[in-house]
C-alpha cells in the first residue's frame, strides 16, 4: 500500500536510532520523527479509503437500480399469470357477457362454500362473477393456484330453474373441470406458453402473443367447446366427488335433466351443447355409474 510504504519511510530514522531508550543528539537538534508529514499521510490514506468506499457503494446502487430496471419487464409467472390472463380476457368481453350489472345477492357464495366444505374442499378460492348475458351460460376461467374464476349466466340460470344445492353443483362441475387443465392446455398449445415467466427488456412489448392467447379464449369459450372425452372424465370425477351423500347425487342428476331439457326446449341456448356436449348423454353416463353401483341416486 503506498501511504503505508510511505510512513514507514516517515518512521524509519526513529527506528534507526534504537527506539525510545536512544538519546537525542547533542545540541538539541530536530525531531527524529516528521509527525506533521505523517499525520498528513494518515489523512490521505483515510480520504482514499472513503473515496473508495464511496466508489463501492455508487456501484452496488447502480447494480440494484439496473436489476431492478430488469424486473420491470418480466413478464407473470405461473404463480399470477393465469389470473391476468382471464381477466384481461373478460375486460375484453365486457359489452358481450356483460358482467358489470349490478345483481342483488342471490346468496350462490354461502351455498357454493358450504358445499365445497362438505365435500372437504377447505380453504378453496373462489371469485363468482354474474354476467346478464346468454352468450356464455357458465364456464371456469384458468386461474392462479388455489383459486378459481367463476363466471355464471343469470339469464342461464333463471331459464333452467335451477335451486341454490343445484347451481353449486353447476359450480362445482365447473371447478372440476377448470382442475382437469383442459382450458390451459388448449390455451398453451398456441403462443402463451411463451409468455409464463418471461423477461422483454431490449424487445418489443409481446402484443401478438397476448393477442393469441386472448384468441384461445375466445376459440375455446365461444366457438370450439369441450370435447365428449373431457366431459365424460368431468361428469365422472364430479360425481364421485359427491361421495356417498345421497343427497348431492340425486340434485346433481336432477340438474343435468333439467339442462337436457333446457336445451331441447329454449332455442336461445341450443349452443349450450357445443360449449359441453351433452346432458343427454351425461344422464346416460350417470345412469350407468348407478347401475355399476346396484343402487339408485
Amino acid at each position: 500500500m503506498r501511504t503505508g510504504a510511505a510512513l514507514a519511510l516517515a518512521l524509519a530514522p526513529a527506528l534507526a536510532a534504537g527506539g525510545p531508550a536512544a538519546a537525542p543528539p547533542a545540541g538539541g537538534g530536530a525531531d527524529l520523527v516528521d509527525f506533521s508529514s505523517v499525520r498528513a499521510l494518515l489523512k490521505s490514506d483515510n480520504l482514499e479509503r472513503r473515496a473508495r468506499e464511496k466508489e463501492r457503494t455508487a456501484a452496488r446502487r447502480k447494480e440494484r437500480a439496473l436489476k431492478e430496471r430488469s424486473r420491470s419487464f418480466d413478464l407473470p409467472g405461473k404463480g399470477d399469470f393465469w389470473g391476468l390472463l382471464s381477466e384481461l380476457w373478460l375486460v375484453r368481453n365486457a359489452d358481450l357477457l356483460k358482467w358489470d350489472v349490478r345483481r342483488p345477492d342471490r346468496g350462490l357464495e354461502d351455498s357454493f362454500a358450504g358445499l365445497l366444505s362438505s365435500l372437504g374442499r377447505h380453504g378453496q378460492r373462489f371469485r363468482i362473477l354474474l354476467t346478464d348475458s346468454r352468450a356464455v351460460s357458465h364456464v371456469s376461467l384458468p386461474a392462479d393456484p388455489g383459486d378459481a374464476i367463476l363466471v355464471l349466466s343469470v339469464p342461464f340460470l333463471e331459464a333452467l330453474g335451477a335451486s341454490l344445492l343445484e347451481t353449486a353443483l353447476l359450480l362445482h362441475e365447473d371447478l372440476v373441470r377448470s382442475e382437469a387443465g383442459f382450458f390451459k392446455d388448449f390455451v398453451l398449445e398456441g403462443p402463451a406458453k411463451t409468455l409464463i415467466g418471461g423477461n422483454f427488456e431490449g424487445k418489443p412489448w409481446p402484443k401478438d402473443a397476448v393477442e393469441g392467447a386472448l384468441a384461445a379464449y375466445d376459440r375455446l369459450v365461444l366457438a370450439r367447446g369441450f370435447d365428449f372425452k373431457q366431459q365424460f372424465q368431468v361428469t365422472k370425477a364430479s360425481d364421485r366427488a359427491l361421495g356417498g351423500n345421497a343427497a348431492y347425487r340425486r340434485a346433481y342428476r336432477g340438474l343435468v335433466a333439467k339442462k337436457d331439457r333446457l336445451v331441447g326446449s329454449d332455442p336461445s341456448f341450443r349452443g349450450y351443447a357445443r360449449l359441453y356436449p351433452s346432458p343427454e348423454l351425461q344422464m346416460n353416463w350417470l345412469a350407468g355409474t348407478d347401475r355399476e353401483r346396484g343402487r339408485g341416486p
